[in-house]
C-alpha cells in the first residue's frame, strides 16, 4: 500500500518553540517512526516534509498528485492547519 505522511508547511515563531527542550516544533520525530514502522510492515511509504523544505500549499497539492497515495497520514495541531490541508483533499 502507498502511504503518504505530511507535516504540512507552517510559520515560525516564538510561541511555536517548546520552552523544555529548546526546539521548534518541528523536529518531532513522530512522522518518522510512524514511516519505519510501516515500512517495517512491507508498506510503500513517502514523507513530505512541507515545513522543513519550504513547501507551499500547492507544492503539497502537486505531490499529492503526482504521487497519488491509497492512504494519506497528515500532522496537524492545530484548526487553521486542518482546514487549509483539507482544500487539498479534493479528488481531480
Amino acid at each position: 500500500m502507498k502511504i503518504l505522511l505530511l507535516e504540512h508547511p507552517r510559520s515560525t515563531t516564538a510561541e511555536r518553540c517548546n520552552d523544555i527542550a529548546n526546539t521548534p516544533l518541528s523536529s518531532c520525530l513522530l512522522t518518522g517512526y510512524a514511516a519505519g514502522m510501516l515500512k517495517g510492515e512491507g508498506h510503500d511509504v513517502e514523507i513530505v516534509e512541507g515545513y522543513l523544505d519550504g513547501l507551499s500549499y500547492d507544492d503539497i497539492r502537486n505531490t499529492l498528485i503526482a504521487l497519488k497515495p491509497d492512504i494519506l497520514g497528515c500532522i496537524s495541531s492545530t484548526t487553521g492547519n486542518q482546514i487549509r490541508l483539507s482544500s487539498l483533499f479534493s479528488k481531480e
